[in-house]
């Protein structure tokens, strides 16, 4: 299993597969993992880690990675089944 993901997206990792982890900004919360396909796509996760109360989002595009990755805490981000 992908070590960044916990148990509570196991059944989603087929909708994961063919993205690639590019970039990891885990120094402090919100922490952020900048994932991209080979056409370009990308998703970037937002991990909110709280004491019982971990929270994760997403951000997603088309095109554009390196410069929706600089501006990552400027996105918006929402859930899960909101964006895939």
């Amino acid at each position: 299993m992908p070590p960044l993901f916990t148990q509570t997206f196991y059944p989603y990792l087929d909708t994961f597969e063919n993205y690639k982890l590019s970039d990891k900004d885990d120094d402090a919360s919100p922490n952020y993992y900048g994932y991209v396909n080979r056409k370009g796509e990308w998703f970037i996760m937002k991990e909110t880690i709280s004491p019982g109360a971990d929270t994760y989002r997403f951000a997603v595009g088309k095109s554009n990675y390196t410069t929706n990755w600089d501006d990552r805490t400027n996105l918006t981000y929402k859930y899960f089944y909101e964006v895939f």
